[in-house]
């Protein structure tokens, strides 16, 4: 009960603050525009209904602007759209809500088991605090599976859902399926505006660089498919000289250009992905795909996967930190190993952050090959033997 109690008691917390931090507000905001909409609507109603009927001057003029008011009055946004908006954002606190429901159980479990002498009752007919606590650790286990799913499955696809919302509701259509892919390896630039996996993307231009960094030549058309080679339809070439100045020439027009470009739409689009949205496999198909050749892309690429696999880890560690830290004979003792507890998750969490933030700023790169490692694995696993260790102890 207090496990479950904590993680509704957080989920709540984070709601009430996602809500007054602005993603509520945005759709209140967005009511009151479609009610002014509608007010300035109903009034052109009405002045129409108040003039007289032979003014057929007034009457076309008051057609023409209900017919420019009527395009832009819009149904205001449910309560119920708003809702699934706030709780489809929930399940990414929920990876950090878990741990610490782990931990807040576990430390109450161990405070009133203490408070009534079962422990002592329990370890003097021979049982070890291990054997004691193995509900804990298997409740933990399972905690560690839902984290690791909800990061690669729920919390994406949740993600994915407020973000067809705030598209709908709020942008109104207008955000596109931007992609933006730097293909080192024979140095072009992609970007594009809308790209569809299977059919046409639109908006797209391409940057070819000579060896040297120079601009060799631009493309831009107004549509492109892939079908084992790209297509570009409706577009231009612009060209460079050798130090990267653009020709006087006019640009070569074109209404059809075949390009044996190596790059897939899978390959764009995975390039594309935020970096803190992408899953496991997703993060694993850009590395095996060999398309990233930068040493310090490659090592963050590696370290957010190696943090991926072992923060869910976290919900464990909290449980042993909650029964270990807190065991105690007194009351004073129990609550600071409490405290102690605490500080050592959050502690977990600012230093897992910090590592995998190192790899991003290249302040791991002197240490080459390891620095994914020490960035993504070492701290998890640091803590992790740190909570065995205490539990060891105790037992």
């Amino acid at each position: 009960m207090p496990y479950v109690g904590a993680i509704i008691g957080f989920m709540a917390l984070f709601m009430l603050v996602d809500s007054i931090n602005g993603d509520m507000r945005d759709f209140l905001e967005e009511n009151t525009k479609i009610k002014q909409e509608q007010a300035a609507l109903a009034t052109t109603h009405g002045e129409k209904a108040l003039r007289p009927e032979g003014d057929n001057a007034g009457e076309n003029a008051d057609n023409k602007g209900h017919s420019a008011t009527e395009k832009t009055a819009r149904p205001l946004i449910p309560w119920s759209v708003i809702i699934t908006f706030l709780l489809a954002k929930q399940p990414q606190n929920l990876t950090y809500v878990i741990p610490f429901a782990s931990l807040l159980a576990a430390s109450f479990m161990t405070m009133m088991l203490g408070k009534n002498s079962e422990l002592t009752a329990l370890r003097a007919a021979g049982m070890s605090l291990f054997t004691c606590c193995i509900p804990v650790w298997l409740i933990a286990g399972v905690s560690c599976v839902v984290v690791f799913a909800i990061n690669e499955s729920w919390g994406p696809a949740c993600l994915e859902k407020a973000d067809a919302i705030e598209m709908e509701y709020l942008k109104h259509g207008k955000a596109k399926s931007r992609a933006a892919f730097a293909f080192e390896l024979e140095h072009r630039d992609w970007l594009i505006d809308n790209l569809d996996m299977e059919g046409e993307s639109t908006g797209v231009i391409v940057r070819q660089y000579r060896s040297d960094g120079t601009y060799e030549y631009l493309l831009s058309a107004q549509s492109a498919r892939y079908d084992g080679g790209w297509v570009f339809k409706n577009g231009f070439v612009k060209h460079y000289d050798t130090e990267g100045n653009p020709l006087q020439q006019a640009p070569e027009v074109f209404e059809t250009l075949e390009k044996n470009y190596t790059e897939s739409p899978e390959n764009i689009r995975s390039h594309s992905i935020d970096r803190e949205r992408m899953t496991i496999a997703e993060l694993w198909e850009v590395l095996c795909s060999g398309l990233v050749t930068s040493k310090r892309e490659l090592h963050l690429l590696k370290t957010i996967l190696l943090y991926r696999c072992l923060f869910p880890l976290a919900a464990l560690i909290g449980a042993l930190f909650g029964v270990a830290l807190t065991i105690s004979t007194n009351r004073m003792g129990q609550m600071n190993g409490f405290a102690s507890a605490v500080g050592s998750l959050l502690l977990f969490y600012l230093i897992t952050e910090l590592g995998v933030l190192c790899v991003k700023n290249g302040w791991f790169q002197p240490l080459g090959s390891v620095s994914p490692f020490l960035g993504g694995a070492l701290p998890c696993l640091a803590f992790f033997v740190a909570a065995v260790a205490s539990m060891w102890r105790r037992a």
